[in-house]
């Protein structure tokens, strides 16, 4: 399974993609963000990409944490 998110970054699409969607997803779907900016919240997102909860084969993730 995937989830593809595309589209822009507005006030309703800020933090589209939060800790309890990402939650719902399969251990072997894969998530692509193809839109800019923080459609997903990166801290929610860190610790599944960490910790290899869904993605097989996830490599390195590339999203910075503040």
């Amino acid at each position: 399974d995937f989830v593809v998110v595309c589209c822009l970054l507005n006030d309703d699409t800020r933090h589209l993609i939060d800790a309890r969607k990402l939650a719902l997803m399969k251990p072997t779907a894969y998530y692509l963000n193809m839109g800019r900016g923080p459609i997903h919240d990166e801290k929610a997102l860190a610790v599944p990409l960490y910790n290899k909860e869904f993605g097989p084969n996830t490599e390195e993730p590339q999203c910075k944490v503040r």
